[in-house]
């Protein structure tokens, strides 16, 4: 009995670090989060960019297939080109800086 339950809570504890390394994605995998008035743009496990809300001068979606593309266009001149496939950079820009949005741009890149 007490190796059986001994295995059931070691398959669980492997069930649980294969569900933290799948919402962790690829080390390739875009995601972005908001925190404050800050933008994070995390790639795997590491956050390699910060985005202040004072700093966004506009920003645009550009909509294709698979994921949307947001154009960001900084105050001092720098332009971002993000990718973004489970809208949570729309999502966080939205909040932030809705009304800096210039839209759906049907435009190709």
């Amino acid at each position: 009995m007490f190796i059986l339950l001994n295995r059931q809570m070691q398959f669980k504890k492997i069930t649980q670090m294969i569900d933290k390394l799948r919402s962790i994605g690829s080390p390739f995998t875009e995601r972005y989060e908001l925190f404050g008035q800050t933008i994070i743009c995390h790639i795997g496990l590491f956050s390699t960019l910060k985005i202040d809300a004072k700093s966004i001068e506009r920003w645009a979606i550009f909509p294709e297939m698979g994921a949307d593309y947001v154009k960001i266009a900084l105050i001092n001149g720098q332009e971002l080109l993000l990718t973004d496939k489970n809208n949570d950079l729309i999502d966080a820009l939205k909040i932030i800086a809705g009304n800096r949005e210039i839209g759906n741009v049907i435009d190709r890149l």
